[in-house]
């Protein structure tokens, strides 16, 4: 798994997720790689990371598994998502 996920102060808003970028010949394996933000305790929901990956071969990787979503609001609005970039 790769993360650079935000993360959640003890009262305020959720933290923003980071920034990935892979660069690989093959890409495979069964994990995660996430920069979700995170939720908000009392206040708004973290934004998306950027995620870019840059691949000849991905067969064996789902890349459905790539996520840069924003974190949830708890009195306030949700964090937006963030970008996820794939190129062979």
């Amino acid at each position: 798994m790769i993360k650079a996920d935000g993360e959640s102060p003890t009262f305020y808003g959720g933290g923003s997720g980071g920034g990935i970028r892979i660069d690989v010949g093959t890409l495979n394996g069964g994990g995660q790689i996430t920069a979700n933000g995170d939720s908000g305790q009392r206040d708004s929901g973290g934004g998306g990371g950027r995620i870019a990956i840059y691949y000849q071969d991905a067969a064996g990787f789902d890349l459905t598994k790539v996520t840069a979503l924003g974190g949830t609001g708890r009195d306030a609005p949700n964090g937006q998502d963030g970008s996820v970039f794939t190129q062979q």
